[in-house]
């Protein structure tokens, strides 16, 4: 046998050997396989973050401040002293590792076995209590965090939930067992006894609907209003001191300052209209000073001999109304929406179409707003763009805006001209507070629950919508991107009069 064949069978079983290894370590249908990517863990605490655990919440005001309340616990046998700096809570579920600012110190001792109670004020008053800036709402959660030495963000305890809680919490205390609902414990052990029962209306309390709301200020005078129904077949007298309503869902016989009392007379089978007025300015006309908002709702109380405050009747809604109802009056079938008929029957039909605008209005859109002085001049602004092909002369007398969510077509003072001229996919921007410096202003400032509404003044003197946003806490800035689109992203780079 020649050297070279005999090298070229030593070639060949050296290659069949390397086949038969290959075959072992990488079996069929496994050789091309990408080694998984782990996800980067969550940050776990440093050990001298204490076992603190979320005990209890309550999102009604069950506190005796008449609040909101978080309460922690200390399972350790040690006392533990939560550092400033080192400590947060938040009802937001986005990570504090990608944006802190959702996070909100807290500090204190918390003995041994012992509470640590928050008390949730959006207003962040009160003395001697441990506070946050935020309220508990029917669907949320509270997320407890301990910064580590690396800085990172470690979750200690989380809990949430999908409806309002009179109180929820571990039974018993410290425990993995979450009840709801129990009775409110704020600062003490919680016991998972039925909350006791609502008071039952006296018999005195007549039998009273709430017929009829309307949040965008549909009364003949401008106003929200809400109409009460007597359905008896006897004249009611509504007695100072008895009756009450609210737009807060909290419950009365915790904290009854948020009622407010009304009185008069209702004839059998009649209406009792009382207007929605902040400034309690309407003259000769029943009111409350509360206005009614886009998600929101009310409740009619009667306070019974024994003190307690019996709930009547109550309506919820998650949208604005132009009115909604009882069709018919006085019955549990509610219609959204109604004609508006404050004082008179209610019936099913749609209510008259918005109007729509004339061919002269363009396709103008609110592209950008900001309501914490961004401006470089300072001021909270808006911007409109344009997306026509042409450049657009806004008329004086044709275009409005508003920061109210009321018709302008009941209510026009609600409305603020604005003039001048937009280019073909360009930019007009109007700063808030009656600043100057740009295409126009306007004197209302952006708040942290609020909205825009852009008009046109159609020809019939018919006021259209044109466009639109609302918001429910304070922007940065948010816009359209791209410009002109309908993605609207929030929070984003402040760029008045430029690309978003």
């Amino acid at each position: 046998m020649s050297i070279t064949k005999r090298a070229m069978q030593l070639t060949g079983l050296l290659l069949l050997g390397i086949l038969i290894i290959a075959c072992q370590v990488y079996p069929p249908n496994e050789q091309a396989q990408d080694t998984p990517i782990e996800e980067t863990p969550a940050p776990t605490p440093d050990l001298k973050a204490a076992k603190i655990v979320i005990n209890e919440i309550n999102t009604q005001n069950g506190h005796e401040s008449g609040k909101d309340f978080i309460e922690l616990y200390n399972n350790k046998a040690d006392d533990i002293t939560m550092d400033d700096g080192k400590w947060f809570i938040t009802d937001k579920d986005t990570d504090p590792n990608t944006d802190q600012s959702i996070l909100q110190a807290i500090s204190g001792s918390i003995p041994s076995e012992d509470y640590f109670v928050i008390i949730c004020d959006s207003e962040a008053q009160g003395d001697g209590l441990a506070l946050v800036s935020f309220n508990l709402g029917s669907e949320e959660g509270v997320y407890l965090y301990y910064q580590n030495d690396d800085l990172t963000y470690a979750l200690i305890d989380s809990i949430s939930w999908t409806e309002h809680q009179a109180s929820g919490g571990l039974v018993p205390d410290g425990s993995t067992t979450w009840k709801f609902p129990i009775n409110p414990s704020a600062g003490a052990s919680n016991d998972d006894s039925e909350p006791s029962p609502a008071p039952t209306p006296d018999s005195g309390a007549a039998e009273l609907f709430i017929n009829e709301i309307n949040t965008l200020s549909g009364h003949s005078r401008g106003y929200d209003f809400i109409e009460l129904y007597n359905i008896t077949l006897s004249d009611l007298t509504l007695t100072a001191g008895k009756w009450y309503i609210t737009d807060n869902d909290a419950d009365p016989n915790t904290d009854a300052t948020i009622l407010q009392a009304i009185s008069g007379t209702i004839l059998a089978g009649d209406y009792y209209v009382l207007v929605c007025d902040t400034d309690m300015e309407p003259d000769g006309v029943a009111s409350v000073n509360f206005s009614l908002g886009a998600e929101e709702g009310l409740y009619l109380y009667y306070q019974n001999d024994d003190l307690t405050y019996a709930l009547i009747d109550s309506v919820t809604w998650t949208e604005h109304q132009a009115s909604g109802g009882l069709v018919p009056d006085g019955s549990s079938n509610w219609y959204y929406p109604i004609t508006p008929s404050a004082g008179a029957s209610n019936n099913g039909s749609e209510p008259t179409p918005a109007p729509t605008p004339d061919a002269a209005a363009a396709n103008i859109v609110i592209n950008e707003v900001n309501t914490q002085d961004g401006h470089p001049l300072g001021y909270d602004f808006i911007e409109l763009y344009n997306n026509e092909a042409t450049s657009l002369t806004l008329s004086l007398g044709n275009w409005y805006i508003t920061d109210s969510s009321s018709d302008p077509n009941t209510d026009s003072s609600i409305l603020e001209p604005i003039s001048g001229e937009i280019s073909s996919a360009g930019y007009f921007v109007i700063l808030c507070k009656g600043g100057t410096g740009a295409d126009a202003t306007v004197s209302f400032g952006l708040r942290s629950d609020d909205g825009v509404y852009l008009y046109y003044q159609n020809n019939d003197n018919t006021y259209s919508l044109i466009d639109s946003v609302t918001w429910t806490e304070h922007q940065i800035s948010g816009g359209l991107v791209p410009d002109g689109s309908t993605n609207w992203i929030y929070p984003r780079i402040v760029t008045a009069g430029a690309a978003n």
